[in-house]
């Protein structure tokens, strides 16, 4: 704690070295974070979602290291692989896929772990990067994420699925 070791309060961070250390950029802003703690800290939850799903359709999973693929009954659970389309597009891999072979239905479900105040900018980039445009940089604004190429589209057109993305973010 920057303020009981007598330093400023917008101290620079100890980790990137490059940002005032505040409690949103340790928690969610931190490049040095970015591919450590953040990915644990997601991947804690997405395991939640992913045991709750394969409870839901009857499929036995291992929880300590996710099973890439699980099928039974004609419903496929994928844990963080690529859908193969056709679409040259950037963003192909939900956290969670869930496909009902029967109806020709997919449920992808993308995990999000955020500052409280940037809880629905989230969700809406997930949404965008999967049903409006995924050629796009997952950072660009919001307001300039025009439609384009995008996975929900290529999974009709090349696998005759419709999809539904399901931003869930905490």
């Amino acid at each position: 704690n920057a303020a009981k070791m007598g330093k400023a309060r917008n101290a620079t961070c100890r980790r990137c070295k490059a940002n005032c250390e505040t409690p949103e950029h340790v928690v969610s802003c931190c490049p040095f974070q970015r591919h450590t703690g953040y990915v644990e800290r997601h991947n804690a939850v997405a395991k939640v979602i992913y045991k709750a799903m394969a409870k839901q359709y009857g499929l036995d999973v291992k929880m300590r290291n996710p099973q890439k693929v699980v099928n039974k009954d004609g419903i496929e659970l994928r844990w963080d692989q690529n859908i193969h389309v056709s679409t040259s597009i950037r963003y192909t891999k939900p956290d969670i896929v869930i496909i009902d072979k029967v109806s020709r239905r997919a449920h992808l479900i993308e995990v999000g772990v955020s500052w409280h105040e940037r809880l629905r900018t989230q969700q809406r980039r997930k949404l965008y990067k999967y049903e409006r445009n995924s050629t796009l940089d997952e950072n660009t604004a919001l307001d300039k994420w025009d439609a384009g190429p995008n996975l929900v589209a290529a999974m009709k057109s090349d696998l005759n699925l419709d999809a539904t993305v399901y931003p869930i973010v905490i």
